[in-house]
């Protein structure tokens, strides 16, 4: 074999197995400990980073002028237009549970267009509302169910999501806004880890602009006797692909709802 076959050759190994060093290195740090790393507009956001996950956690803190009728309303709607101001490219949307006034729950599945050469992804979502009446706040989880329905070939179905909101009344007519984000969309690590802390900053920016709208005034059916409101009819899925390109926020935005 030439010598420089050869130099390429443990050169190429050399590379690799720094890689996998590194890799590994990176999977098993972590402290476990929650860091500041954004204060601006009025928001907070903060990372961890878990011994064994290679993907970061994120939580974010703010107030916002709002009522809790507006936004449990807000976090109910689950039409096609709601789906696509909470993500930027969802296309379609598909109530699989309605609201269970029990359990205070509902099951839906969306469909979010990335940016070429990206799959669509698909995110089949259970949300547990859990309200506190001694202090009126709202509890939300979005929980991944992936194998609730029959996956597609045209995209890729998010396996992983346990995020959750926590919206509390403080006085003065502001809400404090506690998001924490826990997924893996199915990108890089070191993609996710450097993009989502500038998205989960936006997102919170952008809650205001959607939840206070009038049409979400409303009575607060958490903590209501009367009957939860009817649900607007899903849009079905077999509505095609938009293949126009979108917005490359779209993978982080996904995570709010």
């Amino acid at each position: 074999m030439p010598k420089f076959l050869k130099v390429a050759l443990y050169g190429g190994c050399f590379a690799a197995a720094l890689l996998v060093g590194a890799h590994y290195t990176w999977k098993m740090s972590g402290s476990d400990q929650w860091r500041l790393v954004s204060d601006k507009d009025g928001v907070r956001v903060y990372e961890m980073k878990e011994p064994g996950s290679p993907f970061m956690k994120y939580k974010a803190t703010m107030r916002m002028k709002s009522t809790m009728n507006r936004i449990v309303a807000g976090m109910m709607d689950r039409d096609l237009k709601s789906c696509a101001e909470w993500n930027p490219g969802c296309v379609s949307e598909q109530t699989v549970q309605p609201w269970d006034r029990q359990d205070r729950s509902f099951v839906h599945f969306y469909r979010v267009n990335l940016p070429n050469p990206m799959a669509p992804r698909e995110f089949l979502l259970k949300a547990q509302f859990t309200p506190d009446t001694q202090d009126q706040s709202v509890f939300i989880q979005y929980t991944a169910m992936p194998d609730e329905l029959p996956r597609n070939d045209c995209c890729y179905r998010v396996t992983h999501m346990n995020n959750n909101w926590r919206f509390t009344p403080a006085g003065k007519g502001e809400i404090e806004v506690d998001f924490m984000q826990d997924m893996d969309v199915g990108m890089p690590y070191f993609v996710y880890n450097l993009l989502a802390p500038g998205f989960v900053h936006d997102g919170l920016l952008s809650l205001p602009r959607i939840v206070n709208q009038p049409k979400y005034d409303q009575e607060n059916v958490l903590f209501a006797t009367t009957e939860a409101p009817k649900l607007t009819p899903p849009t079905t899925l077999a509505s095609p692909i938009v293949t126009t390109k979108t917005p490359a926020s779209a993978f982080a935005t996904a995570a709010f709802k």
